[in-house]
């Protein structure tokens, strides 16, 4: 009874041991192991008095497994990383420093042009001042002769576009030397004189009454009476080039002398200007009074035909078309 009493408690702590050894194994011990560990659950069962713990940690009991497949495929995903990164961190490396390169050799550039623009900017109205006052007489020419040249390319433009006949697109280029000369002639000659010369002289260069004066001057007599006539010869002289004739008048088959033909273009002009006197005074007043006189008013002497030469081509664009388009 004795010895039966003192195995009892033995026999439950083996149970008890057994059944969590038994589920442990079932979570963390695959199947092709519990046959390698079964000896040692054996051994424990028969001898309670070993340390099943430290006996199991030692057998490897308790260490998960892994699966043989899983493990295998880990390994290669992770040997492949381990070689991948390495790789890949150094292509990144090199790229970033070949975008850093890239980037301050950009920066650099950009650096040198906008020093050299903000050079250019500082020293070109320098530049500008002075050629306007060594040269004034050649850059005034020159000035004119563009603006009436583009003017005239914009008036043929669109008198090809409301023209319903059908007729060529092509530029008259005859009219556009013409204008280009005249322009040269005009800004060279009694535009340089008038503006630079004639009108500081007679009303000064500041203040707002010098202004409205020269204004008024300018597009009451100097634009009718002077300007006007000179173009109107000028156009009359000029017209049998621009419309493709023979330069040399002839009337019944005959050639007409130099005179007959001087007496048949200042007629020409003087019908030519008295026709549309009205319409040329209007349409220079209304294009040139407030040009006038923000011209007279702000700008420096220096600077006022080319000014009228920059913001004119308003007006040479409506002269070129009222002068040949309307025609």
């Amino acid at each position: 009874m004795a010895a039966a009493t003192r195995s009892s408690p033995m026999t439950s702590v083996q149970a008890v041991a057994t059944l969590t050894l038994l589920l442990a194994l079932t979570v963390t011990v695959t199947s092709h192991d519990l046959s390698a560990k079964l000896p040692l659950l054996g051994s424990l069962a028969h001898n309670p008095t070993a340390p099943a713990p430290a006996s199991l940690a030692m057998g490897g009991l308790f260490r998960r497994l892994p699966t043989p497949g899983a493990n295998h495929l880990g390994n290669s995903l992770l040997r492949g990383m381990k070689s991948t990164i390495p790789h890949s961190g150094q292509m990144l490396r090199r790229g970033a420093d070949k975008f850093a390169l890239q980037a301050n050799s950009f920066r650099v550039e950009l650096k040198a042009v906008g020093s050299k623009t903000i050079t250019m900017a500082r020293t070109l109205p320098r530049a500008w001042t002075t050629l306007m006052k060594t040269h004034p007489v050649k850059v005034c020419g020159t000035l004119e002769g563009m603006r009436y040249l583009a003017g005239d390319i914009i008036a043929q433009r669109i008198e090809a576009r409301r023209d319903k006949s059908g007729g060529s697109n092509e530029l008259n280029l005859q009219r556009l030397a013409v204008l280009a000369f005249w322009g040269v002639y005009y800004g060279a000659g009694l535009g340089y004189w008038s503006y630079h010369e004639l009108y500081p002289k007679m009303f000064g260069v500041a203040g707002t009454m010098a202004a409205l004066k020269t204004t008024v001057f300018d597009l009451g007599l100097t634009c009718p009476f002077v300007y006007y006539p000179m173009w109107h010869f000028f156009k009359a002289a000029t017209d049998p080039w621009v419309e493709g004739t023979s330069g040399a008048a002839k009337a019944g088959g005959k050639e007409v002398s130099v005179g007959e033909r001087a007496k048949e273009v200042c007629s020409t002009a003087w019908v030519n200007y008295k026709t549309t006197f009205v319409s040329d005074a209007v349409s220079m007043f209304a294009v040139w009074a407030p040009l006038h006189m923000i011209n007279f008013r702000f700008v420096p002497l220096h600077q006022r035909f080319p000014f009228i030469a920059v913001t004119g081509i308003i007006w040479t664009t409506t002269f070129s078309y009222l002068q040949f388009g309307l025609e």
